[in-house]
């Protein structure tokens, strides 16, 4: 029974790096530069909640398995923030998704966000909806989405191809703010 030496000079290795990270941080804090989009954006989703519109957030056409997963964790994590800052308007945020495993993923996040603020009675779980399952499918039912759930903010966060273009064009059209925080799958392809 030998002491693995290779493993016990990482383990130091990494333990040293550690702490060197620590006291560093300490020091030195990271500082982000501000975004300006996400800026307007926070601006934009209080006025959308005080003049009674919806804000609109796409989850794009990828799904929870696979190379999308990354993309679509990231909408549901602004989901629940978003969720959480419209559950008292008159006109809650609505979210599309092209999957369905990842449309009730979205039910369920605006589902906690609703009991974290003690509204359960206001949740909707028709706020959270699968448009289509292939991308142009999808993209086909945004138009009628937009204008029929009065939508002011147009979010995309989430993995789109080709498509994505088209659903951003539709927000634009619709002279809604649109903000886009995707990752294209043709750039996923070719990895």
């Amino acid at each position: 029974m030998g002491i693995d030496v290779f493993g016990l000079i990482a383990l130091l290795v990494f333990v040293g790096l550690l702490l060197l990270y620590g006291v560093m941080g300490r020091r030195w804090p990271a500082v982000f530069r501000p975004m300006p989009g996400f800026e307007m954006l926070g601006r934009g989703i209080e006025r959308a909640v005080e003049a009674g519109e919806r804000v609109h957030l796409s989850l794009g056409t990828g799904s929870v398995p696979g190379k999308d997963c990354a993309p679509a964790l990231a909408g549901l994590a602004v989901l629940s923030r978003v969720a959480a800052a419209t559950t008292m308007s008159d006109k809650p945020a609505v979210v599309t998704a092209g999957d369905g495993a990842l449309a009730i993923l979205a039910q369920d996040t605006l589902r906690a966000a609703y009991a974290k603020v003690g509204a359960r009675e206001r949740y909707q779980p028709t706020a959270a909806r699968m448009l289509g399952p292939t991308p142009f499918s999808y993209v086909a039912g945004l138009p009628t989405l937009l204008a029929s759930e009065d939508v002011s903010i147009h979010m995309l966060i989430g993995s789109f191809g080709a498509e994505g273009a088209l659903a951003a064009e539709f927000g634009e059209r619709r002279e809604a703010f649109v903000l886009a925080g995707t990752i294209l799958r043709t750039l996923l392809d070719l990895l």
